[in-house]
């Protein structure tokens, strides 16, 4: 497990871990991604593999990765879209990054990548968040971002929940950065359809989309936490 997240990365609360570039979570072929931590398997749809700096990733159109809800909660994923901010013309085909919870429904969470109108050719990381009524909370990335930031090259996104009785706080770090900051209400105590993060979340261009690394911790990170995985790591992609 040294490969994926080696002495340096944070490990202390870790309770799921996907890398498609480590034998023992992907094979290289086939649909099964194996979670380094509890050993469990996400079934991989509409499969296709890409090769990245010698290091294997998935693309998929969806996995499904349970965990346990606590009061404080961490995801953290490498993306990568090959899909220009043009392609997004409507909201189907503007591809999901990931969701929590199912879908649509009350207490669940849709991360997007969205250059519909007025983006036009830009890309803005939007989270909509259904918290009892439908998208209570809609939040776009502080940074607008241009096909060249974006597009075929892998982004760390890291989704941070906390409080003292449920979720009512969000956070969403982007390459390290704060991009998103939300006070949930009411506080978030059970997630829509079950404990489980979706990859890709949502509607269309979801082949168009390619993960390195899923980790689910059950802390919420700080910033230094969130600044010290990135760095960790920026190096392989």
């Amino acid at each position: 497990m040294s490969t994926i997240h080696g002495p340096l990365i944070i490990t202390s609360n870790l309770v799921s871990v996907l890398d498609a570039a480590d034998k023992s979570s992907y094979a290289g072929s086939g649909t099964q991604w194996l979670d380094l931590i509890n050993r469990s398997t996400s079934t991989i749809s509409n499969l296709k593999q890409f090769i990245y700096s010698g290091l294997n990733t998935i693309s998929s159109s969806f996995v499904t990765k349970g965990f346990t809800f606590s009061s404080n909660m961490t995801f953290e994923v490498y993306y990568r879209t090959e899909t220009t901010g043009s392609g997004f013309a409507t909201q189907a085909k503007s591809p999901g990054i990931f969701q929590i919870g199912t879908y649509a429904q009350a207490n669940s969470f849709t991360i997007w990548d969205w250059s519909v109108t007025p983006l036009l050719n830009n890309h803005s990381i939007k989270t909509y968040i259904n918290n009892g009524t439908v998208w209570s909370h809609t939040l776009s990335s502080t940074k607008t971002y241009t096909d060249a930031e974006w597009v075929s090259k892998y982004h760390h996104l890291v989704a941070v929940f906390s409080g003292s009785l449920g979720w009512d706080n969000y956070k969403l770090y982007i390459d390290g950065v704060l991009q998103q900051n939300q006070n949930l209400s009411p506080t978030v105590t059970t997630i829509a359809g079950g404990n489980n993060v979706v990859i890709t979340g949502a509607a269309g261009g979801a082949t168009n989309n390619t993960y390195a690394v899923l980790r689910i911790y059950n802390k919420g990170f700080t910033q230094n936490d969130v600044l010290h995985n990135y760095n960790v790591l920026r190096g392989r992609f």
